[in-house]
Formats: C-alpha cells, sequence, structure tokens
C-alpha cells in the first residue's frame, strides 16, 4: 500500500516536472505572423518619427534666426526700413539683407583678428601666413549653399577615415551599416535601428565616396538655394533615412517571396537619387552629368529614367553590386517631396512652431491673448511682423491681418 502511494506520488511528481519542464521551454519569441509584422513596423515607425523630428527642428531653427534677425533689425528701424512698407515679401527681403550684413560683418571681424594672430608668429614663413589667410577668406566668403555641402561632405569624409582604422571595424560594421537581416534579428545581436540614419554618411571605398560626394556638390546647391539651409538639410538627412526604410522593407519582402538573400547597405546614394529625380521635377530640361561618362552631357528627363531602368534591371537580375531598393526609394521620395513638402509639408511644420510659439508666449502672459502681462511679447507668428512694424515703429494704426492657413 506504502509502496503504491510512493510510485502514484512519483508519477504525480515525474507528471509534475514533465509539464514544468514544457512550460518553462516554451518559445518566448513571438509566433512567426507577429515577428514577421514587428519586422516591418519597427524600421517604418523609426523613419516616421526621426524624419518627423527632423523637420520639425529645422522649422525651430528656420524661426529662431528670422527672430534673430527681427530683433536687431527692429533696433535699426529708422536706418534700415522704409518710411512705409505695403507688402511683406518687402520686410522679408530687409531681414535677409540684415544677414547678409551681419554675416558679412563677422566675418571681417574674424578674419582680422585671424590676421592680427598671424602676425604675432614671427616664426613663421610670409607665404605660409598669406596662405592661410587666403585659405579663410575662401572659406568665409564661400556662398551659403556651398558651406552647406562642405559641412556635409566633411561629416562624410570623417566617417570614411573611421573606416580605415582597424581598431574601430567592428564598431563600424555595427553602427554604421545597416542590415536588414541583423535589424530584424530576434537574437540579442540586434542591429541597432538609427543605422538606418547612420549608414547615410558612410562608405568603405573610396570610388563610391567620390562620386557620392561629387554628385552631392553637383545637385545639392540647385536645391539649397530654392529651399533655403534649413529645409534642404532636412529634405536630405530625411532622403537618406526614407531610402534606407524602403529598401529594408522591400529585402525583407523579397527574400520571403522570391528567397532572394538580405545584404547589408551603406551611402548616400539613395539620397542623392532624391535630389536628382526632385531637380528633374523642377528643372526637367537642365542638363547633367553621368559619373561613368563625365564629359557628355546628359538632358536631366533623359539620364534619370535611364538610371532608374539600370536600377530596375539590377533587382531583376539580382546584382549586388549596389542598393537598388535604395536608388527607386529615394528617386520617388525626392519626387513626392517636390510635388507635395514646399508648399504644403514645410509650411505646416513652420505654421505648427508659430502656434507653439505664440501658445508659450501667451502661457507666460498668464493666458491673455495680447501679452500685456508679460512674456515673450516676439513669440508670435512672425507674419505678423509687418503689422508690427506699422504700428509700433511708424506709428501706423493698421488691423492685424490673419495669416492663411
Amino acid at each position: 500500500m506504502l509502496r503504491r502511494v510512493l510510485i502514484q506520488h512519483g508519477r504525480h511528481l515525474q507528471i509534475k516536472q514533465s509539464f514544468i519542464h514544457t512550460t518553462s521551454t516554451h518559445p518566448r519569441h513571438p509566433s512567426p505572423s507577429s515577428s514577421s509584422s514587428y519586422q516591418y513596423m519597427k524600421p517604418l515607425l523609426f523613419g516616421a518619427i526621426s524624419c518627423t523630428t527632423i523637420f520639425f527642428s529645422a522649422a525651430c531653427i528656420h524661426e529662431r534666426e528670422k527672430e534673430t534677425l527681427w530683433q536687431k533689425l527692429r533696433k535699426q528701424a529708422g536706418n534700415t526700413l522704409r518710411d512705409i512698407i505695403t507688402d511683406d515679401n518687402l520686410v522679408w527681403s530687409d531681414i535677409y539683407k540684415e544677414k547678409k550684413k551681419m554675416l558679412r560683418e563677422y566675418q571681417n571681424q574674424v578674419l582680422r583678428d585671424l590676421q592680427q594672430r598671424l602676425e604675432q608668429y614671427n616664426a613663421l614663413p610670409v607665404q605660409l601666413k598669406r596662405s592661410l589667410l587666403a585659405t579663410a577668406e575662401t572659406a568665409f566668403y564661400m556662398p551659403e549653399s556651398e558651406k552647406t555641402m562642405a559641412a556635409l561632405i566633411s561629416i562624410n569624409v570623417a566617417v570614411f577615415a573611421c573606416w580605415k582604422v582597424p581598431a574601430l571595424q567592428k564598431y563600424m560594421v555595427r553602427y554604421f551599416c545597416h542590415n536588414p537581416a541583423a535589424a530584424a534579428s530576434n537574437t540579442g545581436r540586434q542591429q541597432p535601428q538609427w543605422t538606418l540614419f547612420t549608414s547615410c554618411f558612410s562608405h568603405r571605398n573610396v570610388i563610391h565616396l567620390t562620386v557620392n560626394m561629387v554628385g552631392l556638390w553637383s545637385l545639392g546647391p540647385v536645391l539649397h538655394d530654392l529651399l533655403g539651409r534649413e529645409q534642404f538639410v532636412a529634405l536630405y538627412l530625411s532622403l537618406g533615412i526614407g531610402a534606407n526604410v524602403i529598401s529594408h522593407q522591400l529585402q525583407l519582402l523579397a527574400k520571403q517571396v522570391a528567397a532572394r538573400p538580405i545584404l547589408p547597405s551603406m551611402g548616400a546614394s539613395g539620397a542623392l537619387y532624391g535630389l536628382l529625380t526632385g531637380t528633374a521635377y523642377l528643372y526637367p530640361d537642365a542638363v547633367a552629368f553621368v559619373a561613368l561618362l563625365p564629359w557628355i552631357p546628359f538632358k536631366i528627363t533623359y539620364a534619370v529614367p535611364a538610371l532608374l531602368t539600370l536600377d530596375a534591371a539590377g533587382i531583376l537580375m539580382r546584382w549586388r553590386m549596389f542598393d537598388h531598393f535604395a536608388h527607386l526609394g529615394g528617386a520617388a521620395l525626392g519626387i513626392a517631396y517636390m510635388q507635395f513638402g514646399p508648399n504644403h509639408m514645410w509650411p505646416y511644420m513652420i505654421n505648427t512652431v508659430r502656434n507653439l510659439k505664440k501658445s508659450v508666449g501667451n502661457g507666460k502672459g498668464g493666458g491673455s491673448s495680447n501679452n500685456n502681462g508679460g512674456g515673450d511679447k516676439t513669440s508670435g507668428a512672425l507674419m505678423e511682423m509687418p503689422e508690427r512694424i506699422r504700428a509700433k515703429i511708424f506709428g501706423k494704426k493698421t488691423v492685424a491681418v490673419p495669416e492663411k492657413q
């Protein structure tokens, strides 16, 4: 009797241990369907959040710079502004003239300081001093668009130099090269999603770097002069991220549908394709030079379809030299932004920043709508500045016209 009880008790323990063992070894990973959707959603969320943050930050910088210039312009209103202002564009032309004037004064002061410092070093050869001063003058008096391109190119060159340091190789592979397979992995060595951004500045081959940077220097200033520095930088960064997100999604899809291997990628080509198609959309009669045939000019409306056809062929024939998915994705995003961005998306961001500044200003003023109770009186919409100029500077009574949405 006691033996049977012990046997039954032993069986009960064995069954209980088996049940515990079974439940404890149950896979903790999500089901294949949920894991697959998670692989697709994660880069999409990162791309949407990062691009929105980039554009919002650019809009804040844009408005902050205008407000700073406005403050200086208002102090010099008696010498700078015309007696009668009838057009808002005239006010902004004054602001940009003041911006150029401030920049030129700053540049001249820095050059004078540099010249004085060089004169103190008697040991330096005179020719070297002249060369340094001439280089500084060239850098200072570069157009704003070329300064922006030079800054972006410098970042790419710095990342390229890091690739040449053997001790940094494993960090560069992990943090400056985007691998959709590693980013979608469920293991502990999952690659961070922000490589969708950092890989846009990464080049391991000097030819790859040179071709992309020549393309950036050639295409960038055209859209930079049209959009302005802040909007252009936001567009360039977002094109790079967006092209990588599209490539990430399509590579995962191609692996599931056609058993296509997933390859890591890096480079600024996706963003450059967006700049190229955006330029072609705005200036269809422009002339372009292809990197492989730099001595032959092509009409841009002929060059772009040829390049896109080449990328489509690369996808169908499974070429592995370039990330053709990123090229096509960047090209599509470039056209889409030029269609809707400058006239819809960017003004929406600007209006959002202005409304936030206005609400913050009203909050500091104790909730009053006219800011009489304190707070930042210049935090309202910048489109109201012409009315403030007329009313406060020239003493003219005018009715504020609400900004068009």
